[in-house]
């Protein structure tokens, strides 16, 4: 029976995709907290995670979740008003892992019990809700089928969210050079740069606080390039033109 139902949701959001709200979509959304089963967690405080993230993609032909912790994971998303669904599941965007058990068994829980990611298959509906507070910041709230929940806002909260070093895109959409300019901390790192189905198209290292790379073979689309050194890791998103 819950197949059968799984079916006609696959069927029903297929027709009203393009229904889901604007704020939600090329919004980032910074993880402040998950419930599960009446506790809540935060994400660890650590010089090896940044803040938690989901983003919401346009892909031009529909709609791709991406959130990370240790790994990012994404999928394709159905929408309807009020409810998305995940009809593929997700799948791994990037491969290395987080080194600090902390972060380690948060990743899992994240992962597990909010996406229930486990299952390679048609998710369960999600409800999402956006509530916008008088100055204007936004809240998402997520909650799955099992009641359990994840709060993000659309700003980041206090100086620990800036506690990490991270690089910066000089120009953000790219054609054909891709330019970093990385703090001296991340000067000798290594530089992956992934599609969003978690294909890794380019693998470099870097010695020098400027980094360029060709990026003209790459064909259109949404990246995400991940610089990581023996203590730290800091993913961001560009767009090839």
């Amino acid at each position: 029976m819950k197949n059968i139902m799984i079916l006609v949701f696959v069927c029903f959001f297929s027709f009203i995709s393009s229904a889901q709200e604007p704020d939600l979509v090329n919004t980032i959304w910074y993880l402040r907290e998950i419930n599960i089963g009446g506790t809540v967690i935060v994400s660890p405080s650590n010089n090896e995670i940044e803040t938690p993230k989901l983003e919401y993609l346009s892909t031009g032909n529909g709609y791709f979740l991406e959130t990370c912790v240790c790994i990012c994971w994404g999928g394709d998303v159905l929408f309807d008003t009020g409810f998305f669904l995940l009809p593929n599941g997700l799948v791994s965007i990037t491969q290395e892992t987080c080194s600090i058990q902390e972060n380690i068994d948060f990743d899992n829980i994240y992962f597990d019990q909010i996406f229930q990611h486990e299952t390679n298959a048609v998710s369960d509906p999600i409800e999402y809700e956006i509530l916008t507070d008088s100055d204007g910041n936004k809240q998402l709230t997520l909650t799955n089928s099992n009641g359990d929940v994840a709060v993000y806002g659309d700003q980041l909260l206090g100086v620990e969210d800036n506690r990490l070093p991270t690089f910066t895109i000089a120009s953000n959409p790219v054609q054909n050079t891709l330019s970093l300019v990385l703090p001296e901390s991340l000067k000798n790192s290594s530089i992956e740069l992934y599609d969003i189905r978690g294909k890794l198209q380019i693998s470099k290292t870097s010695t020098n606080t400027t980094v360029a790379t060709d990026v003209s073979n790459l064909t259109n689309g949404v990246y995400l390039v991940v610089v990581t050194n023996s203590v730290t890791k800091s993913i961001k998103k560009f767009i090839k033109e």
